[in-house]
């Protein structure tokens, strides 16, 4: 009647397990296990948000963030410290990918009000990004977000973050 074919595929099988998306988002929001995700995916896994001004404090600290905002059903990853990729959506495919390293979750160093942030800190770009498309890639999971004494110690942190963040980058491209 609508003249196309269907043709049943078996499931796909990694681990002796079927990869389904209940498995892959528990991945993701349960462990932040965005390595095992990306096998699963065959690719990095991906989410997109507008980038929207923040306060700030990033950048006085030499971190300076794009503040995302995702789809609000887009599935996060769980709270922590992550090595990423990002390009801007218009760019295309081909165009590069800016290497970085992302936070989500409640910032407790300056304020826990229970919201979800997510705030990526691209190496080595310096502009403004407000009102941007970002897609960024996961690419590992560096740790568990957690509250510091002050800025300085955050800033002492996120340096050391920034070496495993490259590290990682730097093993999987």
């Amino acid at each position: 009647e609508h003249d196309y074919d269907v043709d049943v595929m078996p499931p796909q099988v990694v681990d002796q397990r079927i990869v389904s998306s209940r498995r892959i988002r528990g991945l993701l929001t349960e462990g932040g296990d965005v390595r095992t995700a990306h096998q699963l995916l065959a690719r990095p896994y991906r989410l997109r948000g507008e980038v929207e001004e923040g306060e700030g404090r990033g950048g006085k600290i030499g971190f300076p963030t794009a503040n995302i905002v995702p789809p609000e059903r887009k599935v996060v990853p769980r709270e922590g410290v992550y090595a990423v990729r990002a390009q801007r959506e218009g760019d295309g495919d081909e165009a590069p990918r800016r290497e970085g390293m992302m936070n989500i979750g409640t910032r407790p160093t300056f304020e826990d009000d229970g919201a979800k942030h997510l705030e990526v800190h691209l190496f080595n770009f310096e502009g403004d990004l407000y009102g941007e498309q970002l897609r960024i890639e996961f690419v590992d999971r560096i740790r568990d977000e957690r509250e510091f004494d002050g800025p300085e110690a955050l800033k002492r942190q996120l340096s050391e973050d920034r070496s495993r963040c490259k590290k990682a980058l730097d093993e999987l491209f």
